[in-house]
């Protein structure tokens, strides 16, 4: 069993009486032994390779659907593979209806921060989640964020600003050459909007272009909306969902509108640390009714983010260009 630590500075009622030392109420004690149950098993189950059994301790509204198993298998064994054996190190309870997630309202939900181990050796920074009563009334995991979550929130609640109507007459033409050493085309088609869902949903035209390089890869998205007002309602809730695996938010010199963010590559598995790679610097813009989205992958967790913002300025010039 994982060390159980209780996190001071929750929200009042029940938890008041943990900040002062007092013990906990058997019913209380039960639900936390519980929570920490859920967060055990998933840990464990990914561990394993189980993803099938890791799922059955997700909330059944964020378990990942089966054609999207492949991918999510391959990620969770590479992680393993580069980082070695998976361990839950240190878990420490916080608030109670913690207001991250309005929507866990009256599903009794607790906000939990938990340490990830590799080899036995104990990561620095934390991972956040929520466990709430799911169908039955069965504690389970219901959401994941890095510890930084609420500041990423504050700092992009100004959203992204309108850059001005592009000047191309197809999205194609807002597709860059390319980034890192020797870039390699993989894809460049139109974006099949039939299986767009989530926040890019509702689009009328789309096109993606990838590559790939000896540091990782790149790629980029656009996709047109109804009008500027449609387009810049998409890029906002793009952003707010790229939130739960964002540590860090940056700027884009000379394109003040623009939104950029590092985020965990595979934040999806729950277990990925903000000091383990690999990462994608993703950067956000709005060009009137077309939303761009430009994604580099990178290794390094204190590197540069020149080269997303350099494929920016590149996209910013072709929609400039015409």
């Amino acid at each position: 069993m994982v060390a159980v630590l209780l996190l001071g500075g929750g929200c009042g009622g029940d938890d008041a009486d943990v900040r002062s030392g007092a013990s906990p109420s058997a019913e209380e004690a039960e639900a936390d032994e519980a929570d920490v149950a859920a967060l055990e098993g998933y840990v464990s189950a990914m561990a394993a390779g189980d993803v099938e059994a890791a799922m059955e301790h997700r909330c059944r509204d964020v378990r990942i659907a089966p054609s999207e198993h492949e991918a999510f298998e391959r990620q969770l064994r590479d992680l393993l593979e580069d980082e070695g054996e998976l361990g839950l190190a240190r878990v420490e309870l916080g608030e109670r209806d913690p207001a991250v997630v309005p929507e866990l309202e009256g599903r009794h939900a607790v906000l939990l921060r938990y340490w990830l181990s590799f080899d036995g050796v104990d990561v620095a920074e934390p991972l956040l989640t929520i466990v709430a009563n799911d169908e039955g009334g069965q504690r389970r995991l219901c959401s994941q964020q890095t510890a930084v979550y609420l500041e990423v929130i504050d700092e992009q609640s100004e959203g992204v600003a309108d850059l001005g109507a592009a000047m191309v007459p197809t999205l194609a033409e807002l597709m860059p050459q390319g980034v890192g050493p020797d870039p390699r085309l993989v894809s460049d088609a139109a974006v099949d909007l039939s299986l767009a869902s989530g926040p890019l949903e509702g689009a009328r035209d789309g096109w993606m272009r990838r590559w790939q390089n000896a540091d990782g890869g790149a790629t980029v998205a656009a996709y047109r909306y109804a009008s500027p007002t449609e387009a810049q309602r998409h890029a906002e809730a793009w952003l707010a969902e790229q939130a739960n695996g964002t540590i860090e938010t940056f700027a884009i010199p000379d394109v003040a509108g623009a939104r950029g963010q590092r985020r965990l590559a595979k934040a999806w598995l729950w277990v990925q640390p903000p000091t383990v790679g690999p990462y994608i610097d993703e950067i956000t813009m709005v060009f009137g009714d077309i939303v761009v989205i430009a994604g580099v992958l990178s290794s390094a967790p204190d590197g540069s983010h020149e080269p997303a913002i350099s494929q920016a300025r590149e996209i910013v010039g072709l929609a400039a260009a015409g």
